[in-house]
């Protein structure tokens, strides 16, 4: 039965990454640039093999490591959010250096291509 719950939840996330990649692509290149405008590739430590992506509906974000490891986020101010569901618990990044960077509470950072 877990097992099949379990199935059921990867489906799911597969359809919502799903839709939200179609739904990024139709975001502009304005909307990523605002305060907050996530959206898109980013780099693990700027590291070029370990890309990580976002994608951001309003306060909502999909998060996926350079793992491939889902999370569900939501921003919590304007240059911050928190993890909700996944990757272990809550995790706080903090958006800096004009929206390049992504650095993590607990250390490591994440920045665009």
């Amino acid at each position: 039965m877990s097992d099949e719950l379990a199935r059921r939840d990867a489906v799911k996330a597969v359809a919502a990454t799903g839709g939200l990649f179609l739904l990024s692509g139709l975001a502009s290149a304005r909307e990523r640039d605002e305060p907050g405008g996530l959206s898109g590739e980013w780099f693990n430590g700027g590291k070029l093999d370990q890309p990580c992506a976002i994608l951001q509906m309003g306060r909502v974000l999909l998060l996926i490591n350079e793992k491939g490891d889902l999370a569900t986020g939501q921003m919590t101010e304007a240059n911050q959010f928190t993890v909700l569901k996944g990757w272990g618990g809550s995790v706080v990044g903090r958006i800096v250096d004009r929206g390049k960077v992504i650095a993590w509470k607990g250390g490591g950072a994440w920045k665009r291509g």
